[in-house]
């Protein structure tokens, strides 16, 4: 990981993925996996993260998953984390998109998963925000919405709006708030940025939310 970070190095460790043996490969695994959620943050440790998710069989995706848990809104936030984001949300299962979405509800569901604190397990995980608030008495509800805009809106200020986990979060986000939230959000989002969503099915709608 401390090689990673340096421009030389980070190449280097990219080469020994891509032509090295099962067992430097694995070695590369053991070492680099464990830090990435600071590697997805680094301007040449980002490039080593999107090698390892190519380069890792899709059902290995999950276990590189475990150790992004309760950092997604951070990266979320982050120039080049933001890139991460989307090589790492666009492969994942749905289980594991729906605990990313999650993240953004709030610190509960951040680590105790989308069935927050109160879970019992997957058959109780609500499907998007909306549900998710409806399992919460009537005074918690409005925390949640304050915690989503706490981390949406830096986004969106920072025009950090291409990942499609982003365009989901913020279609949620929309459809459960009222006009002043969908104001301040349009308000904070440049014109240009729009063009970076409506790519995708949630981005939009949310593009057209904010339109309206």
């Amino acid at each position: 990981p401390e090689l990673a970070n340096n421009h030389k190095g980070s190449r280097v460790i990219q080469a020994l993925l891509k032509f090295g043996t099962d067992g430097q490969k694995k070695s590369v695994y053991a070492e680099c996996v464990p830090e990435i959620a600071q590697l997805a943050k680094s301007l040449y440790g980002h490039f080593l993260v999107k090698k390892v998710i190519d380069e890792m069989p899709k059902n290995e995706i999950p276990k590189l998953l475990a150790h992004v848990k309760g950092s997604v809104r951070a990266l979320a936030k982050h120039p080049v984390g933001s890139q991460v984001l989307e090589s790492l949300y666009f492969p994942a299962p749905p289980a594991e998109r729906l605990s990313m979405r999650c993240e953004f509800y709030g610190s509960e569901f951040a680590y105790f998963g989308a069935g927050g604190a109160d879970g019992d397990g997957k058959s109780t995980a609500p499907k998007n925000l909306r549900e998710a608030m409806r399992l919460k008495p009537q005074q918690q509800r409005q925390g949640m919405l304050r915690q989503m805009n706490a981390a949406l809106l830096p986004i969106l200020e920072k025009g950090l709006v291409s990942p499609s986990l982003v365009h989901a979060a913020l279609c949620e986000y929309l459809d459960v708030g009222g006009p002043g939230t969908k104001h301040e959000a349009a308000q904070s989002l440049a014109g240009p940025a729009y063009l970076r969503m409506i790519h995708t099915r949630e981005g939009a709608w949310a593009v057209n939310l904010l339109f309206s």
